[in-house]
């Protein structure tokens, strides 16, 4: 089905859903549109590629709301009301105003109120979500994280005599003695965590500043059940970049819940194995911009995160 006709259609169906009329159906991004009304009220609209992804996060993103947070959008659309593209299942969400219309929806992890309004939406979303029980048991995925790094950090171990002509050997074996001690070290810890949902993927581009200030939490594609230190972690290694990879600014600017395997996971470089997997996977070698950005991400600040991680490992094994 062509773009237009998803769009023809798009308009004609939620019209008849909302008993309004519409104006415009506008592509966002390839699988969400901007939906406007004839007095300008708005809707976004969104392919899920299930219906059971649908209702999971309809689900969750209720749940959260009755448990009275403020900080998402709400799904418009009844499990009945979904149009079917061939592709997925589009539903219609609710509308975000936002501040930064020319800057694009997103917050930037640049600015230390964008930064703390994030970690503490998130907060709030953790322990809103110890006490929210499954509408169907097994509705949400309980993923391992230790696995996933396992498994990213091999892919890159593997891939040694190709790297080796991109990345110093020395940086090299920097990045595989921080993965091997973080994965000890996970591996050798138990701890009894409290879990509860997840978002799963805390870039920058999945909160929203609202016209009033509020920050909102979107996209919950891949929502899951867990412990905490799953998307803190992650949430901590999304932003130290953007304060140099100072732990001062890191505890002084965030109450993060510390834990063992927290630490360990600080000094795992998950972003620079993730982004050389992917270049060998799809063999972007040739592609300058994508490789421009693989080498920024493994060698700028690259001597800060040294320090940092000489830091963690201090703190860990005083």
């Amino acid at each position: 089905m062509r773009g237009d006709d998803v769009t023809t259609r798009l308009l004609s169906f939620f019209q008849a859903v909302l008993g309004k009329q519409l104006l415009s159906v506008k592509p966002i991004r390839s699988h969400v549109w901007e939906v406007t009304g004839k007095h300008g009220n708005k809707w976004i609209a969104k392919r899920f590629s299930t219906q059971e992804d649908y209702m999971k996060q309809r689900w969750v993103t209720n749940a959260l709301l009755e448990k009275g947070l403020s900080g998402t959008n709400q799904m418009i659309s009844e499990p009945d009301e979904l149009f079917f593209d061939g592709k997925g299942s589009i539903a219609l969400l609710e509308y975000i105003p936002h501040a930064n219309v020319k800057k694009g929806e997103s917050i930037t992890y640049t600015l230390q109120k964008d930064r703390k309004d994030a970690h503490h939406l998130l907060r709030s979303v953790h322990e809103l979500g110890q006490s929210i029980q499954e509408a169907a048991p097994g509705m949400l995925t309980r993923p391992s994280l230790l696995m996933k790094w396992h498994k990213r950090f091999a892919d890159f171990e593997d891939a040694h005599s190709v790297l080796s002509t991109y990345i110093p050997k020395t940086t090299l074996q920097k990045l595989h003695q921080w993965g091997q001690w973080a994965l000890d070290g996970m591996n050798s810890e138990q701890t009894k965590d409290t879990h509860t949902i997840l978002h799963g993927d805390v870039a920058a581009h999945n909160f929203i500043r609202h016209l009033n200030g509020n920050l909102y939490m979107i996209d919950f594609d891949l929502v899951a059940y867990g412990p905490a230190w799953y998307d803190e972690v992650q949430f901590a290694n999304r932003i130290l970049p953007y304060i140099h990879w100072s732990s001062d600014l890191l505890c002084a600017d965030h109450a993060f819940q510390i834990n063992a395997h927290f630490l360990y996971g600080l000094a795992f470089p998950s972003d620079i194995y993730r982004e050389w997997n992917r270049t060998i996977r799809e063999n972007l070698f040739s592609h300058k911009e994508w490789m421009s950005y693989v080498e920024r991400t493994t060698f700028h600040q690259l001597s800060r995160r040294m320090n940092f991680i000489e830091k963690i490992r201090n703190m860990v094994e005083s």
